[in-house]
C-alpha cells in the first residue's frame, strides 16, 4: 500500500489553554502591554530567489520547555489559524509555525 498513515496529535486541556493564551497574545492590540511571561511572536517574511514568499512564525515561550516539538508546533498553528489577526491569505502564506524556548531561540540566532 502506497499510503503513509500518520497519527494526528490531539490537544489535551493543558495544551488547549496554551492555545487560548497564545491567541490572546496574537490578537492583543500592539499598544497594550504584554502580560508577564507572555510569548514573543516573531514573523520572518521570506522571499526566495524564485520570487515566492512565505512567512515563518516562531513563538518564543518557555512554557514549551520539555514539550515535544510536534506538539509545540501544533499549538502555534492552532493559535495562528484561530486568531482574528491573520486572514485567509496571510494564513495560507505561513510555511513555518514553530514553538521554541528562549534558549533554543538564542541557539537558532532568532532575533527577539
Amino acid at each position: 500500500m502506497a499510503i503513509r498513515r500518520v497519527t494526528r496529535i490531539e490537544l489535551g486541556q493543558a495544551e488547549k489553554r496554551l492555545v487560548k493564551a497564545l491567541i490572546r497574545e496574537i490578537d492583543r492590540d500592539e499598544n497594550e502591554e504584554s502580560p508577564k511571561g507572555a510569548p514573543i511572536i516573531v514573523c520572518e517574511e521570506t522571499l526566495s530567489y524564485r520570487g515566492q514568499s512565505g512567512d515563518h512564525y516562531f513563538v518564543v515561550w518557555n512554557k514549551f520547555e520539555g514539550m515535544d516539538d510536534d506538539l509545540r508546533n501544533l499549538i502555534v498553528w492552532e493559535a495562528l489559524s484561530n486568531s482574528k489577526t491573520l486572514d485567509e491569505d496571510e494564513l495560507s502564506n505561513v510555511v513555518v509555525a514553530m514553538g521554541v524556548t528562549t534558549e533554543e531561540a538564542e541557539e537558532m540566532g532568532l532575533e527577539i
